[in-house]
């Protein structure tokens, strides 16, 4: 049985249910041993289990635990993939026919379905896979709240307009964070905490987060200050899911297996929360991770233990979605831990198995033993009809299909199909989704998948309306539209929607794919019509995707609807009362014009035709061309005078004549409409011209009515009439003169309903913003009001009550003139302005924090009144809910000092800062803080911008010398080696010293030697091999490139050698070979005539030689296709070179192949030794010819020295190995060898095979 929390024991059971439970109970421990049960004895607490896979895990629970006949089943997996079946007629098998649930589930309730006649509900969990997971159960009233783990996720739902309640208890033993978050999986959620009302709600909370998607608050807890915390998750829609969690700060959290978990920490720590995931088989590994604010988020992830900012796996840095993917053969079996250290996140973690990817329409083979099952997936990103054929070459198989399974299976699927040898399976599939195939084998098989959409979407033509179309709830219509290349970037393309009944979203891209609601480039609700420059840089094809989706409508399930792509002209943006003059050549054509509005505007449309054309026009419609009623027919002058709404209104010009029609068109303001209580848009007056607009007063007032024309440049003076009729200099019932470089105001009192019109004049070219408002009016967030303050003891009063959506207001004050108090109260009609206030003549600001409301609406009074006997108090006002963690947008150091503050906590960044408060910023594409930036090797101080380190240049100080030469220059560390970092350079092997200007087979003392100047003089043909090795075993064979017919063989014993001789005691060698070609120096009565081989051994890591002498076993050197002439083929020999001669001292030569071409003669020959001494004088000359030696006195006639040594001799050559060196050396006419020497001549050995045998 699985371990559980203490319960508490209900002790008054049904005598029925208890016995029925009992029974059940004893014959699952009899009858499985793969399978475990479990009697729930209280709910609302939650129980852990495991399952194997293929094993269940079953809960026996009595109704009568439930106060009602309302019961929630919840199960949320840990790990693997689990299912849950609820029953009220015994024990759930994985085709339940009577199960609660018909396909398997995380979250069942039980209303109104209740077990009968004694029986119980039996709750099955089944393992898709070995599982861990946790399971809970709560009625609809008891227990009122479900206790929340300590780092445990609880998966759970909320109704519409519906609470569920958690409560988690803090032992307070320690000062810590408690973290409470929500993931949302379907909907919509809030999140209210409180720690004294037990059912926190949107009005009585002390913590709160209510944002679309996770919600996440984070409270601070004290020393020994053990309470309770209670909670409440709000639903905003029919269904909304969600896994809630609640961890301290030094409490891993565990994460749900598919179910996103959501995180917010906004203060930097020192330490990183972790998440765990106890990974139970070897399996791909998928974490998703999402970050919901525009930091970048660090996250660690690590196997076996917690991983650090300097110790982990795997490291992400995401500032939106990331997905770290671990492969079946990188997985383990264990716990992973995640670290984050600041933002707010989702993860996600998915286990799945090995998949085979489908692409479309390309067949994939397969073969699949009996009873074991082949894996596939397809993305789906569309909704086009779409089917998967299975083909049976032999054998028997059944496909099968998941939406919601990452392993489908004969027991767990959405969809199944059989396929046998002439009867191939098939799926249709009509959904969008990452969709999940199996191929399961009755019997050893082979088959061919193949996937393909059918019924392809249909065709738009340009100008042309299509439809009815209909489309229900949820579903999508899909449409195609190729707009002409060659005319891009000279046209828009629009697409008009419009519906009869219903409400449609549409959906476009230049993808491959379909576009969905989360993937688009451009969106908008019918009726409208969507606009796309056709110089967009979104556009990456000519050819239109179009999703048209079925919306929520009160009136109908379905959606009617037509549709029409355009490709046009581009719109000409017109100019109040400006004249353009065109002409329309033919009857497909249609030239467009846009005029922007602001607001509400009376305008005069005026055309004068020569010929008869027609006139289309709307506010919604980019493109209007009759969708929005019939056109206005024109031949001649029209003069239309019309109310307008809206930002733009667009017009359209076409003529049904055969033949050109000119004609011209004009646009001119007749007055704007002015709003009560709100500000106008930005307007502009030319000099000595005027502006009209008007004002509607509703009601008889007794309060004050002010107009406020505020300057943005220039000057103006302001005309107010009461008539009805346009005001300017010669009609008018009030003038206000410039009062201030900043605008005027007209302060009334008890003013009569009526109609008044306010002229702007402008004295010189002048921009300015005008607005009407009145005493104890409602402000809105961002307005901004200009007034004059009252100097008669009664303040001038505005309202606020809204909900801000931020953790502070700011109410902005700009001084204008004279001295104004401002005084804020905490509620509308207050006498108190206390709560806030600033006197004064100069700007400032009031910061009001919210959490001094007890609502997250809140309502505000501020009163503004002028000092007594100062002239002109006036000032401009604006309330806003910007401000930027803690900073107001005016202050210096807002935004770092780097952006600007736009919006709550909301920075809008200069170019090339980034960050939540534009405090990031990167220096060639590395973020500053990432230890590679500026090739690490400087910091990075502003955008692109590298301080470098000493010695370093260039812009991300990727450039340095090696004393004094650039590391690109080819000439650097001598040209032995490359420049790796500031003065440092790496030596190719065979090279040391500082700039690579030393070789290790010619050292600095060496460098005039017999064989270094050879080396010097050839070293166009030299070839080095250098290797290091450590405890030879066996033979060690060194060959060469260039001299492919020279080898040398090392024997085992060489290792033993060095240990016991080596004054460094190391047993790890460094072999220096090389081969230089015969030498051209001649000697008397000899000469070279093979290459010259050197070979010495050095201390590792040193250039100190080891001399080798009296080895247990010879090193072997053969030399293969020498070739001499036939008169000097008569005596070879291996020698040694020292102090300017050649010695054959303690060498054996061995002729292992001789072979007669014409003039000359080819020999094989090995020469050994075991005795190699190191030597100063690198042989690289003839030796001299000696008198035949006897073999008492081999060595005479050839100078030698301590380093030196004769190691055999020929009738007519030497072979010299010459500590490092051998040459094969050919005796003059007259000269002989003794005839005592032992001489060997193997002309019918096969040096090949021979070649083979010694390596």
């Amino acid at each position: 049985m699985v371990s559980t929390p203490p319960v508490v024991v209900r002790t008054q059971l049904f005598p029925v249910s208890l016995l029925l439970i009992t029974i059940i109970l004893l014959l699952n421990i009899l009858l499985s041993t793969q399978n475990q049960a479990e009697i729930i004895q209280q709910i609302g607490i939650p129980i852990n289990g495991m399952v194997e896979e293929g094993g269940w895990h079953y809960y026996y629970v009595d109704p009568s635990l439930f106060s009602s006949a309302v019961a929630t089943f919840a199960l949320t997996p840990l790990s693997g993939e689990v299912y849950m079946y609820v029953s009220t007629y015994g024990q759930p098998t994985l085709q339940c026919e009577k199960c609660l649930l018909s396909y398997p589930s995380l979250l069942v309730t039980a209303n109104g379905t209740w077990p009968s006649n004694g029986n119980i509900f039996t709750i099955g969990v089944y393992g898709n896979t070995p599982a861990r997971f946790t399971f809970n159960l709560w009625g609809s009233t008891s227990p009122a709240h479900v206790t929340l783990v300590d780092g445990q996720p609880q998966y759970s739902q909320v109704e519409r307009n519906g609470y569920s309640y958690f409560k988690v208890k803090v032992t307070g033993q320690l000062p810590t964070k408690l973290y409470i978050s929500i993931g949302t999986q379907e909907g919509d959620s809030d999140l209210y905490v409180s720690g004294i009302s037990q059912f926190p709600t949107s009005t009585d909370y002390d913590y709160a987060s209510r944002s679309y998607g996770p919600d996440s608050v984070t409270i601070p807890v004290e020393e020994n200050s053990p309470r309770e915390y209670w909670i409440g998750v709000y639903g905003y829609f029919v269904d909304n899911k969600f896994t809630i969690v609640s961890c301290q700060a030094n409490t891993s959290t565990m994460i749900s297996e598919s179910l996103s978990i959501a995180f917010r920490e906004d203060s930097p720590t020192s330490d990183l929360h972790y998440f765990v995931y106890n990974n139970l088989i070897l399996q791909n590994l998928r974490f998703e991770v999402i970050v919901r604010t525009t930091k970048m988020v660090d996250f660690y992830i690590k196997y076996g233990t917690k991983p650090t900012e300097n110790s982990y796996d795997y490291y992400m840095l995401a500032n939106r979605e990331k997905v770290k993917q671990i492969p079946m053969s990188d997985s383990k079996v264990g716990t992973y831990y995640i670290g984050i250290k600041i933002g707010l996140v989702t993860l996600t973690v998915k286990s799945m198995p090995e998949y085979v990817l489908l692409q479309e329409d390309v067949a994939v083979n397969g073969t699949v033993a009996a009873n074991q099952l082949n894996y596939y997936q397809h993305n789906k990103k569309d909704m086009l009809k779409s089917s998967l054929t299975l083909t049976v070459f032999f054998g028997s198989v059944k496909l099968f299909l998941s939406f919601e399974s990452e392993r489908p299976n004969q027991y767990v699927h959405t969809r199944a199909a059989n396929g046998t040898v002439g009867q191939p399976g098939q799926l249709i599939i009509n959904e969008r989704s990452d969709l999940k195939f199996s191929v399961f084998g009755e019997v050893d098989s082979s088959y061919t998948l193949t996937y393909s959409t059918e019924n392809p979407p249909t065709e738009l033509i340009n100008g042309r309306r299509v439809g009815l179309f209909v489309v229900p709830y949820g579903k999508y219509g899909y449409f195609t539209f190729k707009a002409k290349q060659e005319e891009l970037n000279n046209t828009d393309i629009m697409f008009f929607i419009s519906t009869s009944v219903g409400s449609v979203e549409l959906y476009v891209n230049t993808k491959n794919t379909f576009p969905s609601p989360r993937d688009y480039n451009w969106s908008t609700r019918s009726p409208n019509a969507l606009l796309i420059p056709g110089i967009s840089k979104l556009i990456t094809s000519n050819e239109f995707r179009v999703t048209v989706e079925g919306t929520y409508s009160e009136l109908s399930a379905l959606s009617y609807y037509s549709i029409m792509a355009l490709q046009s002209n581009k719109s000409i943006l017109l100019s109040n009362d400006q004249i353009v003059s065109s002409k329309i050549v033919n009857t497909d054509f249609y030239q467009f014009y846009q005029y922007p509005l602001d607001g509400s505007m009376k305008l005069l449309i005026s055309i004068e035709s020569v010929g008869v054309i027609n006139l289309y026009y709307s506010t919604e419609n980019p493109k209007p061309i009759g969708q929005d009623g019939a056109p206005q027919e024109i031949n001649g002058i029209y003069n239309q005078e019309i109310l307008f709404s809206g930002s733009y209104l667009y017009i359209a010009v076409k003529t049904s004549s055969s033949t050109p029609v000119s004609y011209k068109l004009k646009v001119k303001i007749i007055y704007r409409v002015l709003p009560l209580n709100r500000i106008s848009g930005e307007d502009s007056v030319a000099n000595n011209e005027i502006h009209q607009f008007r004002f509607d007063l509703k009601k008889n007032i007794a309060s004050h009515l002010s107009f406020a024309l505020i300057n943005i440049t220039g000057s103006t003076i302001m005309y107010v009439s009461n008539d009805c009729q346009p005001a300017n200099e010669t009609h008018y019932n009030w003038k206000v003169d410039p009062e201030t470089q900043y605008g005027q105001v007209l302060m009334l009192s008890n003013q009569q309903v009526g109609c008044y019109y306010i002229g702007v004049y402008g004295l010189v070219a002048s921009t300015f913003k005008l607005s009407a408002f009145l005493d104890d009016a409602f402000i809105r967030l961002r307005d901004t009001i200009l007034m004059k303050a009252s100097t008669d003891g009664m303040p001038n009063i505005l309202n606020y009550y809204g909900r801000p959506y931020s953790d502070y207001l700011v109410l902005n004050i700009k001084a204008v003139s004279g001295y104004v108090n401002v005084g804020v109260a905490k509620q509308i009609y207050s006498p108190d302005y206390s709560s806030y206030s600033s006197n004064g003549d100069h700007d400032r600001s009031l910061i009001i924090p919210i959490t001094e409301f007890s609502s997250s609406y809140v309502e505000l009074s501020i009163a503004i009144s002028g000092k007594a006997g100062e002239p002109n108090p006036m000032l401009q006002l604006t309330l806003d809910n910007t401000i930027c963690y803690g900073k107001i947008p005016s202050a210096n150091n807002v935004c770092s000092g780097k952006g600007n503050c736009i919006g709550y906590n909301e920075c809008e960044c200069l170019e090339g800062y980034e960050g939540d408060e534009c405090e990031l910023f990167k220096c060639f594409d590395i973020l500053m803080s990432n230890k590679t930036v500026c090739s690490s090797r400087g910091n990075c101080v502003s955008p692109n911008k590298c301080e470098c380190s000493g010695g370093y240049f260039g812009d991300s100080c990727e450039l340095f010398n090696c004393f004094g030469i650039a590391f690109s220059d080819e000439r650097v560390c001598s040209g032995n080696g490359f420049c790796s970092s500031l003065d440092k350079c790496q030596c190719k092997y065979g090279y040391f010293g500082a700039e690579c200007d030393q070789n290790v087979l010619c050292p600095e003392s060496e460098k005039d030697s017999f064989y270094c100047s050879n080396i010097e003089s050839k070293s166009n043909e030299t070839e080095t091999n250098i290797v290091e090795v450590q405890n030879i075993n066996n033979h060690l064979t060194i060959t060469f490139e260039k001299y492919e017919n020279i080898i040398m063989v090392l024997p085992s014993t060489i290792s033993e050698y060095v240990f016991l001789n080596n004054t460094l005691g190391q047993t790890i060698l460094t072999m220096a070979s090389s081969v230089i070609p015969e030498s051209s120096k001649s000697q008397e009565n000899s000469k070279v005539v093979s290459p010259i081989v050197n070979f010495i051994l050095l201390q590792n890591g040193t250039t100190e030689r080891i001399e080798i002498t009296n080895l247990k076993e010879p090193i072997h050197l053969y030399m293969h296709n020498i070739s001499v002439q036939k008169e000097a083929a008569t005596s070879l020999s291996c020698a040694f070179y020292d102090s300017n001669s050649w010695n054959t001292d303690n060498v054996t030569t061995t002729i292992l192949n001789q072979i007669e071409q014409g003039e000359a003669t080819i020999f094989s020959v090995s020469c050994s030794s075991k005795s190699w001494t190191s030597s100063v004088a690198i042989i690289s000359q003839m030796i001299a010819p000696n008198p035949p030696p006897t073999h008492e006195s081999s060595q005479q006639g050839l100078p030698k020295d301590s380093n030196s040594v004769i190691i055999g001799e020929n009738h007519n050559y030497y072979y010299l190995i010459g500590l490092g060196l051998i040459l094969l050396i050919k005796k003059e006419e007259g000269s002989s060898g003794s005839g005592d020497e032992k001489k060997e001549n193997y002309n019918n050995i096969n040096y090949a095979n021979l070649k083979e045998e010694e390596a």
